[in-house]
């Protein structure tokens, strides 16, 4: 849609979620995707640079040298936290779920991903991103 869009001399801005923001997007589009906008959740720079820098080493030894995308920092996460829960809580679902429920003020996690907290149904309180297409990479628009 992109290169059509721009092969046809549409100029508008677009705008989606964090769903469309992958390497592949870009490598099929091309030039066509600069200028678009995607939001998604943010990654902890800035707080858990350390534990981003080592889980992007980490991945990338794994899986040949390639970069994780956000979604592959949230896998690990939500991994991570439902760990925690059980080693806090036991297997108990319910346990599990009232847990994830106190995580949040001074009980917040910190992972790769930053600071997560919960609100009282459940809910992920936690910052999103902008991000722009610029010189063929998503970057934090300004």
């Amino acid at each position: 849609m992109l290169k059509q869009a721009k092969e046809l001399g549409i100029k508008a801005y677009f705008i989606s979620a964090d769903g469309a923001m992958t390497k592949d997007l870009l490598d099929i589009a091309g030039n066509a995707a600069e200028g678009t906008y995607y939001s998604t959740l943010a990654l902890g720079y800035g707080i858990s640079d350390g534990l981003i820098n080592e889980f992007r080493k980490n991945f990338m030894a794994f899986h040949g040298g390639r970069e994780p995308d956000v979604y592959a920092a949230y896998y690990y996460e939500v991994t991570m936290l439902v760990a925690h829960a059980i080693d806090k809580a036991g297997y108990d679902s319910k346990n599990i779920k009232d847990y994830l429920y106190t995580i949040s003020g001074s009980n917040s996690y910190k992972g790769i991903t930053g600071i997560t907290s919960f609100d009282n149904k459940g809910e992920v309180d936690k910052s999103f991103y902008l991000y722009e297409v610029k010189n063929g990479e998503s970057v934090i628009s300004e």
